[in-house]
């Protein structure tokens, strides 16, 4: 009687393992289908038109679903991020905002976080015209993944937050001293 309990209840633990693995398969499988829906608008506009956006909020919904149900699934911080950046292109900014600071908080060792929080800056510095926030979100890329690409020249980025042209300004100037330095320098191969 105790080995036929015994096998009764692996077999309820399988069942349950099954199940949620199809379940899985599904929602990606639904996912893929939308996703294939909403490309060919992706890649011809930077903002989506009203008579996708319900395609679009669909997509998004099944993004977060997922992460919800699997926040230890190794997609859950990418269809956080892919998301993130369909609110952009809907322009609803406080929803990006928010699904970015979800990347970079719950999923900092991801290879996404870094780029969520320089997507952040950008967002706080070019849309929403919140120049002390965007340089917070510089200090964090700073600070967080110093050597990630995005933090190329932090610490202009940070001093020229909100100026561009003293930004582009800076960079250039700085490559010119570096150019002078290299024209002093013997050049030893030449003879």
């Amino acid at each position: 009687m105790k080995l036929l309990n015994n096998f009764s209840i692996l077999f309820f633990v399988l069942l349950i393992f099954l199940v949620s693995c199809d379940k899985r398969k599904q929602t990606l499988g639904e996912i893929t289908l939308l996703q294939k829906s909403l490309d060919s608008v992706l890649s011809t506009s930077a903002q989506i038109a009203p008579e996708n956006k319900t395609q679009t909020t669909e997509l998004i919904i099944a993004y977060t679903d997922f992460a919800n149900e699997y926040p230890e699934d190794s997609l859950a911080p990418k269809f956080l991020f892919e998301a993130a950046r369909l609110r952009l292109f809907m322009q609803d900014y406080p929803s990006a905002m928010q699904l970015l600071n979800t990347v970079s908080e719950k999923y900092p060792d991801d290879m996404l976080a870094p780029s969520a929080i320089a997507t952040a800056a950008g967002v706080c510095e070019n849309v929403l015209k919140d120049c002390d926030k965007a340089a917070e979100y510089l200090m964090q890329l700073k600070e967080k993944y110093p050597d990630h690409p995005a933090a190329v020249n932090i610490d202009m980025q940070i001093e020229y937050v909100c100026d561009p042209s003293g930004y582009l300004n800076a960079v250039t100037g700085r490559l010119s001293e570096e150019d002078s330095l290299l024209m002093e320098q013997p050049n030893d191969s030449i003879q």
